[in-house]
């Protein structure tokens, strides 16, 4: 039973490759280019089409590095700047002195003795506004915003001309370097 259905099939394959006709050969310019760099590749194993050296310089890693040291600069600048004072600090300063002056009034009879009371609460207030006007001038004048400017900045034109410093090397890698002379009929074409 195994040998008969052997000879059938065998004779549909003669019978079927007998009525096909014969497939004329494709010309050069009809033939894939991927199939001619497969073939060009089985002519001379171990040697491809077009040589390329891999990239030597890689944008992510490049503007990784970049930014980290662009934020590392930035925390150095931003915590190295003096500061006088917090506000949660100010604000209890002036939460006491309030609470002293509502005491005081409640004790007071009278226009001079509120006048008095007045008095002692300014003279409480005004060194806590003196220190709060000291802490804006200190953060201005220490030039923390123009730094922190200054580091963004530099971290930015950093990125850009590193980044297309190493585009154009990695396309000079790319190219053969060739030094023999051109032909008459490659300079022509």
């Amino acid at each position: 039973m195994g040998s008969s259905l052997t000879l059938t099939l065998e004779q549909d394959i003669s019978v079927t490759s007998a009525s096909v006709p014969p497939v004329p050969p494709l010309t050069p310019a009809e033939i894939p280019q991927p199939f001619i760099d497969m073939m060009l590749q089985r002519k001379a194993p171990g040697k491809s089409v077009k040589e390329t050296s891999p990239k030597v310089f890689n944008a992510d890693i490049y503007r990784a590095v970049v930014w980290m040291l662009v934020v590392s600069s930035a925390l150095v600048v931003w915590f190295s700047a003096p500061s006088d004072g917090s506000a949660a600090e100010w604000k209890t300063q002036m939460t006491v002195a309030e609470a002293i002056k509502t005491s005081n009034d409640s004790r007071t009879e009278g226009a001079p003795q509120q006048q008095v009371t007045n008095g002692w609460f300014t003279a409480d207030a005004l060194p806590i506004i003196s220190k709060q006007l000291s802490g804006l001038h200190t953060a201005q004048t220490t030039g923390r915003v123009p730094l922190l400017l200054l580091v963004f900045g530099l971290g930015y034109g950093l990125d850009v001309v590193g980044r297309s410093l190493g585009s154009i090397y990695n396309s000079r890698a790319a190219k053969p370097a060739t030094n023999a002379p051109k032909s008459m009929a490659a300079e022509a074409s």
